[in-house]
């Protein structure tokens, strides 16, 4: 018998089980112990480890539903006798429907990882998604600036050479060399 059935037949009294305390159950024998401990319900899909468990979890639902329309109809039919000690039939429906729920809520918490990394990557791609939007965004607006700076530039220097053009008309002197960007850069970076 394994370690932890031996612990709850053997003990008297409550047990602790993450922060939660509950009564050890009264078990005449070690057999009922190992009957109770063993009540589990495992479709040969949910053995196999795959990734698809919609089987298994189909399988439980089927199972499910059959016991629920056995329940309903063992409540239908008319009690047993007053001093009977064989169990309603109804009771065995409940407690099948008990343990397939309980088999239903570890299925699903088999694949809680399962979603926590479907969920992280559909978190990081939409993250990445954004960041795409945001760098395009980003050039776009670059591309703006630098054909504003541009149209700027051709303007400034449009205007400096008319403007020194006419100066130089009116004085009658020669046209001074105009300036291109490249003198310009070169006299901004000079130290000075």
């Amino acid at each position: 018998m394994p370690a932890i059935l031996d612990a709850i037949f053997q003990g008297q009294g409550d047990y602790s089980l993450i922060g939660r305390v509950g009564r050890t159950p009264a078990l005449s024998s070690r057999s009922e112990c190992r009957r109770v401990a063993s009540q589990h319900y495992t479709p040969s899909a949910l053995i196999v480890i795959s990734p698809d468990r919609r089987p298994a979890l189909l399988s439980i639902l089927r199972s499910l539903l059959v016991t629920y329309s056995n329940l309903t109809g063992a409540i239908l039919a008319p009690p047993p006798p007053p001093y009977s000690t064989v169990p309603p039939e109804w009771q065995r429906h409940v407690e099948w429907i008990t343990v397939l729920a309980q088999n239903l809520m570890a299925a699903a918490n088999d694949l809680r990882p399962v979603q926590a990394r479907g969920n992280l990557e559909s978190m990081m791609q939409r993250q990445l998604q954004l960041r795409r939007e945001e760098t395009a965004s980003i050039h776009t607006k670059c591309d703006e600036l630098e054909a504003r700076l541009s149209e700027l530039r051709a303007t400034a220097l449009d205007n400096a050479s008319h403007h020194t053009a006419s100066e130089a008309s009116q004085q009658g002197q020669p046209t001074p060399p105009a300036v291109t960007i490249e003198d310009v850069l070169r006299w901004a970076e000079q130290p000075t």
